[in-house]
């Protein structure tokens, strides 16, 4: 599997490594092993989003923005740690004919080896770092803290696609 997908999870439906099929009641009824190597007779679900692998090689959690205005205008999307590149990535998703697809941003980079994220109540989004041993980016230990300052920002808000192209919507206006 390519590195950084993020699922819309749904009972039923199998999203991971064929061993992980071990424990489904099908398999345990048959006394099979799934294979570790080869893939099984199964179709795995459609991620919603692919990570680039160049943006991120270890991605850690996600944690969705509803913090009332408070980070900028990105309630409703997703900010994702990420430990190799030691950056945060926001995520923009959209529910189309039943199921979800979505745009990844940069959105900030050189934090350090961000493993966890996790918003606080005044809004501000706290980042935890390790290092563990198999590299990323300094700091790899600690917590940092990451705030809208009420600035205005320009960013692609959110893309969609459609029957011709992509749609996009920035935070602010395009002047002309």
């Amino acid at each position: 599997m390519a590195s950084s997908p993020i699922f819309h999870v749904q009972q039923g439906k199998w999203y991971g490594h064929p061993a992980s099929l071990r424990w489904t009641e099908a398999w345990q009824e048959e006394g099979r092993v799934p294979s570790s190597t080869q893939p099984v007779d199964q179709e795995r679900q459609n991620a919603a989003v692919w990570l680039p692998y160049e943006w991120s090689r270890s991605t850690g959690n996600l944690v969705e923005a509803a913090a009332g205005g408070k980070f900028g205008p990105f309630d409703g999307q997703f900010f994702v740690a990420e430990l190799t590149e030691g950056r945060v990535l926001r995520v923009q998703m959209e529910q189309v004919d039943g199921e979800y697809q979505g745009a990844a941003f940069r959105f900030r980079d050189g934090i350090g080896s961000v493993c966890r994220v996790a918003f606080a109540p005044d809004g501000s989004l706290f980042t935890g770092f390790t290092n563990r041993g198999w590299g990323g980016r300094a700091p790899g230990h600690g917590l940092a803290r990451v705030r809208w300052n009420g600035d205005s920002v320009f960013d692609m808000h959110t893309v969609s696609l459609t029957s011709n192209g992509f749609e996009i919507t920035f935070t602010q206006p395009i002047n002309d």
